[in-house]
């Protein structure tokens, strides 16, 4: 087993993650959350079906920051290649409220560097590599962390929650002659893939995904909600827009709140602007309702160049005043370019 090497006080122990400390992963996200305010939203599989896809090699890829055998902090790299045929290296980490201020941010943050320009070198095979930071608008923290090794604020995606008994119900207006809207069926998903790639071909990802990584993301993730997402047809029956959920769970005052979440809503650029997305909305409201969900939500990227929030506000899905929405930033650096 790897144990990277940090610069640490004497009571820490540091070594690679295992399956054994996806409990403990989860744990530590939950509790920065609580203190931070930001919704994390992971769960303990997503930590082991990193590892068992390929994404991560724990052993090289991950460090944990341990006190007493509990998981003080931790970080993960691991990388993908984006619909441009580049490759984004995604520095992951976090450090446990009760044991910040101690410099395993900074130690975390250095290693996770060093393992980004090691991955870069070994993937890169001629393309362009970046490397990227998440953090919560708020984390000032871990904005600092990230400016001190070169990063600089690229993106900023809004993540937002209705509460659907403040809301009133959308209703779904009537469409073109010869058009029709229905529920997504198994049929559906190969001729869906390749929509999905023109709709969000130029986009910042998702535009080239591939028939594994749509089988991955999509058709075996325990979350999407196949008859809760919805295709309009035209009348030779292509699909012309359509959009697809899944489903979302948390604890609030020890009861679990259920969200049904749009995970993508596209349509090919010929067919925009004809208001398919007041259609599919509105029938995943309803349909959000009729199965006893508690909030609907969805996360948007400032730079998308349809003007996604804006389309979601006209729909009246969201108002800046009612709903709950986080900021989350994106921070980019070139990983060779990162200080050591």
């Amino acid at each position: 087993m790897s144990t990277p090497a940090l610069r640490l006080p004497p009571r820490y122990r540091v070594r690679s993650l295992t399956a054994d400390d996806a409990a403990a992963w989860h744990e530590l996200l939950e509790e920065s959350e609580r203190t931070d305010g930001a919704s994390a939203n992971f769960y303990p599989e997503e930590f082991l079906d990193a590892a068992l896809d390929g994404r991560i090699d724990p052993v090289t890829d991950s460090v944990g920051v341990f006190e007493d055998g509990a998981l003080a902090g931790f970080a993960v790299v691991h990388a993908k290649l984006t619909s441009n045929g580049a490759h984004r290296v995604i520095l992951e980490g976090g450090v446990a409220p009760g044991h910040r201020r101690r410099g395993i941010g900074t130690q975390l943050m250095r290693w996770s560097c060093g393992r980004a320009r090691e991955r870069q070198a070994a993937l890169s095979s001629g393309r362009r590599s970046s490397a990227i930071v998440w953090s919560p608008e708020q984390n000032a923290d871990l904005r600092s962390l990230a400016e001190a090794q070169g990063f600089q604020s690229t993106r900023w995606w809004y993540e937002v929650s209705c509460q659907l008994d403040e809301v009133s119900a959308l209703e779904i207006p009537e469409l073109p002659p010869g058009f029709t809207l229905r529920t997504l069926r198994p049929a559906d998903m190969a001729g869906l893939r390749e929509v999905h790639n023109v709709s969000f071909k130029g986009q910042w990802e998702d535009g080239a995904v591939s028939p594994e990584q749509w089988q991955q993301d999509f058709e075996n993730d325990p979350l999407f909600q196949p008859g809760l997402s919805y295709l309009v047809l035209d009348p030779t029956g292509a699909i012309v827009s359509y959009v697809l959920t899944q489903t979302n769970e948390w604890k609030s005052d020890g009861s679990t709140q259920r969200e049904l979440r749009i995970n993508y809503l596209g349509t090919p650029p010929g067919w925009r602007g004809r208001g398919f997305f007041r259609h599919l909305t509105a029938a995943v409201d309803q349909a959000a309702r009729r199965e006893k969900y508690d909030h609907l939500g969805f996360t948007v990227d400032s730079g998308n160049p349809t003007g996604a929030l804006k389309v979601f506000e006209r729909a009246g899905m969201f108002d800046w005043d009612r709903d709950y929405w986080e900021c989350w930033v994106c921070y980019t650096s070139a990983p060779d370019g990162a200080a050591a």
